[in-house]
């Protein structure tokens, strides 16, 4: 049978069996008959592993298989194996990086030391680290967390934390606008604007420092890979000539048609040396012209023995560490379950618990009212999810988490966008419901909403909900506003009837209502475990009409705030004559959005009718001063806002505005395109050209991240009214980088 010659794609199974995808997408054991030594050097490599620890034939019952074939590292074919008796079993490991004594492995090619001694000046630094045949520690340009996180472990293993005063020192040096490291990589994060040249480490964040006026502590390298390649096919040397003697053009800069997008660390490349990008050939290459590139001639690193043949000296974890499964390798206990590969196997990763699952992820905002709680130093975003599923002082229902500054922020807020700013370097997520069937209805003479979970259909316990909860739930179960609970038993659920409670739906573990319905109304204050009031929800559309908070009455938004009692229970005009005011969303006092606090939630309100000198007495009023300026700016989330209107001394709510569809067709979205995630607001200002902050910008350049939409009302429906467009060019303000 004729095969298919490609790039095969491996993968394990938890028992270590070596599977190949098929033309489908779906793996299949490799059949044993096609299994070489050198196949199994391919497949390790391939999985950034280098070296072959063992491997063993196994037996396969009944299954197609594929048999793979390889010429070479890239030139594989793979064919359709029928009756296949054996798979494989094959263990691989990462290169070691054999470490001097006193040095501490950084990444796969280098070492590092960090000495227990303060410098005054990067010279003084970087020649310290020159007396012992090391230098200053240059950064790769992908992975920065990970790289600052293996700093920080070897602060561990030295037990040595620096004073609050002294910063790490690296190679970085600012260069006009640009940070780069000696090894001729581009630093392309954010750094504060001061005034300093030289960059440092403080804490777990990258900052600018006085170069001869600071105290440090120099981190110094060792690049295994500085003069030979490794047995995975790295080099990071200076050698800038391909074999054949044609100088090698810079990465990022390699003149007119040549791309710069081969892969994704060639933008930050700011040199011409010879490389083998992501390991993908076998020996270090460079760009010699259009299209065309060659190899360099550097001669191989000595290699290792193998596991195999390396007798097995491995003496046993300590106290605070757990062995890394079959390797003999320990790391920290603390370690586990991190969401960072410490194992060489990725053992301490293995069958983690996936906390996101059970959150949405909104977009690129971040947290600024009701924080109830603030972690720092939080490596992955899933740490942050576990903190707030965690939670035991109160209930979490939001987070946002900054990557680059690695902080968690926790909030019992849910669906009020007023709680939220746009934030590029932030990213908000808010609970939802672990990936398990459940189904919703509203029973339709009370608007009760019905669950079904493990086939028992009730009710929803509301005593430990608070208004925004409840507006989130009625929100996710696919209804529209809250209503007032029910607070006695009724003719759906009698007296000591099971009930579902919010916990109990989110944990997979939880099979049965618990909570029992008490006849004994709320405000009887009896306590005890039943439960004592229900979920309810409207199907009164947010858009256009209000939902009368007790009979589920659909009123026009227009008629809220009114000075009318439209709603028999009165809560259109429930707040309406003495609200709360605040401005929120930027670092001034004196400059936010401006909202007010009704229904028992911090809306944004409109101000597109008001003119300066109502929007004067509106400033006076929240003691912000006489003078106001209305700046524009761009709707964060699909909400509706409050109209509000002034007299000589004193302003206040007037109906519920509503942003008509078609109103504003020069605002446009600018979205990534992974994933859709709103990114920041823009507005068509000709055919072909939008404005936007300059900051949308700052830390991902690259135009074909993004998409544009425009023509979009509801982000959270498709109106089909909504056109996308890529960007062709990106222009900065010339004075702005």
């Amino acid at each position: 049978m004729l095969g298919k010659k490609d790039d095969v794609t491996f993968r394990f199974d938890t028992t270590s069996l070596v599977e190949v995808q098929d033309e489908n997408g779906d793996y299949l054991p490799l059949c044993a008959d096609s299994f070489t030594p050198g196949l199994a050097e391919i497949i390790c490599r391939r999985q950034q592993s280098s070296l072959v620890q063992n491997y063993q034939q196994i037996p396969l019952i009944n299954i197609t298989s594929l048999n793979v074939q390889c010429d070479s590292y890239k030139n594989c074919t793979k064919y359709l194996a029928f009756g296949c008796g054996s798979g494989v079993q094959l263990n691989c490991i990462k290169r070691t990086t054999p470490c001097p004594k006193g040095l501490y492995s950084f990444t796969s090619n280098k070492c590092i030391k960090i000495p227990k001694r303060i410098f005054t000046s990067y010279e003084k630094s970087e020649k310290f680290c020159s007396n012992q045949n090391l230098s200053l520690v240059s950064f790769y340009a992908l992975d920065i967390k990970a790289q600052i996180n293996s700093v920080i472990k070897v602060l561990k293993k030295i037990n040595f934390t620096p004073n609050s005063d002294t910063k790490l020192l690296t190679s970085g040096i600012r260069q006009s606008n640009l940070w780069q490291w000696k090894n001729g990589v581009i630093y392309n994060g954010t750094i504060d604007k001061s005034s300093g040249r030289c960059l440092g480490l403080y804490v777990d964040n990258l900052i600018t420092v006085d170069c001869n006026n600071d105290t440090f502590i120099p981190i110094c390298e060792l690049n295994l890979a500085q003069t030979c390649v490794t047995s995975d096919g790295y080099y990071e040397g200076i050698l800038s000539k391909s074999k054949e003697g044609l100088q090698c053009l810079k990465w990022n800069k390699p003149g007119y048609g040549i791309s710069i997008n081969l892969f994704p660390e060639q933008k930050f490349w700011n040199h011409n040396f010879c490389r083998n990008p992501q390991g993908n050939r076998e020996m270090p290459w460079c760009l010699v012209g259009a299209n065309a590139f060659q190899e360099c001639n550097v001669p191989i690193c000595p290699v290792s023995k193998k596991v195999n043949d390396v007798k097995n000296n491995f003496i046993g974890c300590g106290e605070d560490e757990k062995k890394c499964g079959s390797a003999d390798q320990c790391v920290l206990k603390e370690y586990f379950c991190d969401y960072e590969n410490d194992c060489q196997n990725g053992f301490d990763e293995i069958d983690c618990p996936n906390f996101l699952k059970e959150f949405q992820i909104i977009g690129s905002y971040k947290l600024s009212d009701d924080v109830n709680e603030i972690w720092t130093h939080i490596p992955h975003v899933q740490g942050c999810a576990h903190q707030c599923i965690e939670a035991s002082d109160y209930r979490c229902e939001s987070f946002s988490y900054d990557e680059r500054k690695r902080i968690c922020l926790l909030s019992n807020a849910t669906t009020n966008p007023a709680v939220i700013v746009q934030n590029i370097d932030s990213r908000y997520y808010r609970r939802t419901f672990a990936d398990f069937s459940l189904s919703y209805q509203l029973e339709e003479l009370t608007s009760t909403v019905i669950v079904e979970k493990n086939l028992i259909s009730t009710g929803i316990c509301a005593d430990s909900l608070d208004d925004s909860m409840i507006s989130i739930l009625c929100e996710q179960f696919g209804f529209e506003q809250p209503l007032k609970t029910i607070n006695v038993a009724t003719h759906l659920f009698p007296k000591d009837s099971h009930i579902w409670n919010v916990e109990c739906l989110r944990s997979s573990s939880c099979v049965f209502p618990t909570q029992k319905i008490s006849e004994t109304n709320l405000s009887l204050n009896y306590i005890n475990d039943d439960c004592h009031s229900i979920l309810r929800c409207s199907k009164c559309s947010k858009h256009t009409n209000f939902a009368c908070r007790l009979s589920d009455v659909c009123i026009p938004i227009s008629s809220v705030c009114n000075d009318v009692k439209d709603c028999s229970d009165g809560s259109d005009e429930e707040g309406c004559s003495s609200p709360k005011w605040r401005l929120v969303g930027a670092n001034q006092s004196d400059i936010g959005r401006a909202q007010v606090f009704l229904h028992n939630s911090w809306s944004d309100i409109c101000l597109d009718e008001l003119n300066e000198t109502q929007t004067n007495i509106f400033c006076n009023m929240m003691g912000k001063g006489s003078r106001s300026r209305i700046l524009p700016t761009f709707t964060q989330l699909s909400t509706t806002t409050f109209r509000i209107v002034c007299n000589k001394n004193n302003c206040w709510p007037k109906g519920i505005s509503e942003c008509k569809l078609g109103s504003y067709p020069w605002v446009a979205s600018l979205k990534f395109k992974n994933g859709y995630v709103q990114h920041c607001g823009a507005t068509v200002i000709s055919e072909t050209h939008l404005i936007t902050a300059a900051h949308c910008f700052e830390e991902d350049k690259e135009i074909s991240d993004f998409i544009i939409i425009v023509g979009d009302w509801d982000s959270e429906v498709d109106e089909g009214t909504e056109q996308e467009f890529n960007i062709s060019r990106l222009h900065f303000y010339p004075l702005y980088e």
